[in-house]
């Protein structure tokens, strides 16, 4: 096992101690997010079709395709949010071969959903649904020219990416669509240190008020009603 798995089981082990059930929160809508959504363990209708989905990419994929699938239960906490907040217009930065956008789908499925993915492979397992536009080229180009005009969408989802480069490529792209009712989550945020940082810029980013660093998924909330604060989860 190496230095960097080792050190994310440990921070995990504690997080799961110290950071669980809202304790120390005061937020009431924080803690509600905490205990009836990020820890809810409900079975939810939606739960088989997300198993089922990702099962059958994974069967269909080889090699190291596999290991880079979305894992289930970030799946399953993406259609808990999604349903949660019920937006009507959402934005997918990159989909985990579908699985993502399944999610997203089942948990609104008459919102407006966008999907930029460059990557030919990934959006060959792109379920079909009436109220999904899905787009190969780059973020910046696409999220401008999509955007630019129209209401901003109220979700943003950002699939983990490879490197620093596209997170910040991503993050400059949605910046402008930042308003006083969007909610972004982010994969991959503790991947490397220079990930990490370019997370935590946008979580100071002047309408984001909540960031929720649950290690490898982050959760950023815009509200005028809400103080600006940081948490922490185990997830």
């Amino acid at each position: 096992m190496s230095i960097t798995s080792v050190k994310k089981y440990c921070v995990k082990g504690y997080r799961r101690i110290s950071h669980r059930k809202g304790y120390g929160v005061h937020s009431p809508f924080v803690y509600t997010l905490i205990t009836r959504v990020i820890e809810e363990d409900a079975a939810y209708y939606a739960y088989d079709k997300i198993e089922e989905k990702r099962e059958a990419v994974k069967t269909a994929l080889t090699g190291k395709q596999r290991h880079t699938l979305m894992p289930l239960k970030t799946a399953k906490l993406l259609f808990r949010i999604i349903n949660k907040f019920k937006p009507r217009s959402i934005l997918e930065c990159g989909t985990s071969y579908g699985i993502s956008t399944t999610a997203i789908i089942l948990a609104a499925p008459e919102a407006q959903i966008k999907t930029v993915e460059a990557d030919d492979r990934r959006r060959t397992y792109l379920p079909q649904h009436a109220n999904i536009e899905i787009h190969g080229s780059g973020y910046i180009e696409e999220i401008s020219a999509s955007y630019q005009n129209t209401n901003p969408p109220e979700f943003i989802y950002i699939r983990e990416q490879d490197r620093a480069e596209e997170y910040e490529k991503i993050f400059t792209s949605i910046e402008h669509c930042i308003s006083d009712n969007t909610i972004i989550m982010g994969e991959g945020m503790h991947k490397t240190e220079e990930i990490y940082r370019l997370f935590n810029k946008m979580a100071k980013h002047e309408k984001i008020k909540v960031f929720m660093d649950m290690y490898d998924t982050a959760l950023f909330i815009a509200s005028p009603k809400l103080n600006k604060e940081r948490y922490k989860e185990s997830f």
